[in-house]
């Protein structure tokens, strides 16, 4: 009858389930699954940001297009209650006053 220290040396069949060779491949495998989980996170919250920049930016076209109109239809309004002036601060010419002055000059 053998002892406990012996039996305690001697591996028995229980003890090794898995061969050494099929255990570093499944380790590998698992590594490699993991990998690819991982990608595919990266790659989803890399496809979120591109969605949210795209957003963004026609939200950022549609305002400026609103503003831009807003702009011109306040100015419109403003340059029709006044005359628009030339650099110098003179009152600008307008193109009737211009064929005026032009018939006149050639009379």
């Amino acid at each position: 009858m053998p002892t406990q220290t012996n039996e305690a040396a001697q591996p028995s069949e229980a003890d090794e389930v898995v061969p050494a060779p099929q255990r570093v491949a499944a380790a590998a495998l698992m590594q490699v699954r993991a990998q690819s989980a991982n990608l595919s996170m990266i790659n989803a919250v890399q496809a979120q940001q591109n969605a949210s920049i795209t957003a963004n930016a026609a939200v950022v076209s549609a305002v400026t297009r609103i503003l831009a109109v807003s702009a011109v239809a306040k100015a419109g309004g403003e340059a029709a209650a006044r005359p628009a002036k030339t650099a110098s601060g003179k009152p600008a010419q307008t193109a009737g006053q211009k064929a005026e002055k032009a018939g006149s000059a050639s009379v």
